[in-house]
């Protein structure tokens, strides 16, 4: 499998890489910068100050996103592939997807036959690399390799799966590196290579990655992470006031001449110092002012709100007296971001769900380029508000009522659905109803007493 053998091996920047930033996102970041030759405890100090914000950002875009259909532009129901989504429990499994985007710039979803439903698998671009041969335009790879690490009759082991445009070819790591050796191979018959990239930005860095949310905001963590070792290091040395004696020395050791230890001054609440001497001297030194690293490292915060388009508050956990408007305010950025990850996410959901038709071999459903994924409205907003501008829609300009309750934040799909055949239901009722009162009112009306003609003289 010499095809496998070069993807794993030109696949060692991209393992390097992701590995650098899982370890940001689990917050095992570089160290804060330290002089040379400091002591353990301020080491200590260096590795106890690092304050991660990154999975705040990252959580923060991932919750908004939630993919709530499939159906053509009007159409009341879900186009067919969406019944695969729902026997995968994509609703859940979405987000592992969105995360991982966000996170590393790409992750990847699989899709290969299987009983009674066609397989949605979702795979982190930790395990998984794939090569295009138009990395900018092709919607599908020549191939992917997906590496994982799994216990075996003999011990843990490198497993491997290998994609192409006919099958998938399932691999097992050679002893001592020596490449990968073939186990079988299983045909799926989609003439694609069944693997969807999901890319978080057309953006790459410069070694060609495409670019995530983290990798944009390391530099800015570590510069968080330096202010905060600032900070540890006045709390734990600055902010206690520091007490002199002038006109006084400790006793000095006969035989070396040194000040002796023991007889040191130590401050402690529960100690007096008193000396017999007059002369001698008393004060203290002001404890170091923390205001200014207090303000540094809050401005270094909103700054990263503001570079990543998350709410300040999110980061901050300030809502200081802001009226709604205010708030709407602040996640207007975020709404932008949102917007754009949910066209590019959305495209490449498409792609998963017409691979699911492909599977079934509904070729229309396979060819369907009109029906698009419906996303879920999570932007916060007050539910009286939304209400009562949904209300004036339908009142004002005649919109039917149906047509608006998809835009209720937090209503599924199948809520809207749900209430459309109740609403079906209702009028067959009424109609029924109304048919019966006509039927019962014509038989209770009088028979008209037939006309007699007049008698002649």
């Amino acid at each position: 499998m010499d095809i496998a053998t070069r993807i794993h091996a030109a696949n060692g920047g991209t393992r390097g890489r992701t590995a650098r930033l899982l370890r940001y996102i689990n917050g095992e970041h570089d160290t804060p910068r330290l002089p040379s030759g400091v002591s353990p405890e301020l080491r200590r100090l260096a590795e106890d100050s690092r304050l991660n914000l990154l999975p705040l950002i990252v959580e923060s875009h991932v919750q908004r996103l939630k993919v709530d259909g499939y159906r053509t532009k009007g159409a009341e129901a879900n186009s067919s592939p969406w019944a695969d989504w729902q026997a995968n429990r994509m609703d859940a499994r979405q987000s592992s997807v969105h995360r991982d985007a966000i996170t590393y710039g790409v992750s990847y979803v699989v899709v290969l036959p299987g009983e009674p439903s066609p397989v949605i698998r979702p795979v982190s671009p930790r395990r998984m690399v794939a090569v295009y041969d138009d990395e900018a335009s092709d919607d599908f790879p020549l191939y992917a390799l997906e590496v994982r690490r799994s216990a075996t009759p003999a011990g843990p082991r490198n497993l491997a799966r290998l994609y192409d445009a006919n099958a998938v070819y399932f691999l097992a790591a050679e002893e001592h590196g020596g490449g990968w050796s073939y186990v079988e191979h299983r045909e799926h018959g989609l003439d694609v290579c069944p693997v969807v990239r999901f890319r978080n930005t057309y953006e790459t860095n410069a070694e060609g990655y495409t670019l995530g949310e983290i990798e944009r905001r390391i530099p800015m963590q570590n510069s968080l992470n330096q202010t905060n070792f600032s900070l540890a290091v006045i709390k734990e040395f600055g902010a206690f006031r520091q007490r002199y004696a002038i006109g006084w020395e400790p006793p000095r050791d006969e035989k070396t001449g040194l000040p002796r230890e023991d007889a040191a001054l130590t401050a402690s609440i529960r100690r007096l110092w008193a000396f017999g001497d007059p002369d001698v001297k008393l004060g203290e030194f002001d404890a170091t002012n923390m205001d200014g690293y207090l303000r540094a490292r809050e401005d270094e915060v909103r700054f990263l709100a503001v570079l990543a388009q998350v709410p300040p508050q999110a980061l901050l956990g300030q809502l200081a007296n802001l009226s709604a408007e205010a708030l709407t305010a602040t996640g207007v950025g975020q709404d932008r971001l949102i917007e754009d990850r949910e066209t590019l996410f959305g495209e490449s959901w498409e792609d998963v769900l017409r691979l699911c038709a492909r599977v079934r071999g509904d070729l229309i459903a396979a060819s369907d380029n009109t029906s698009e994924v419906i996303w879920r409205d999570t932007t916060a907003r007050s539910l009286a508000q939304i209400v009562d501008a949904l209300g004036k829609m339908v009142q004002m300009l005649s919109v039917p009522a149906e047509a608006v309750w998809s835009r209720i934040p937090g209503v599924t799909q199948t809520e809207v659905e749900s209430w459309q055949r109740m609403a079906r239901e209702g009028d067959s009722l009424a109609q029924l109803a109304a048919t019966l009162d006509r039927q019962a009112d014509t038989a209770t009306e009088p028979t008209p007493a037939a006309e007699v003609p007049a008698s002649t003289a």
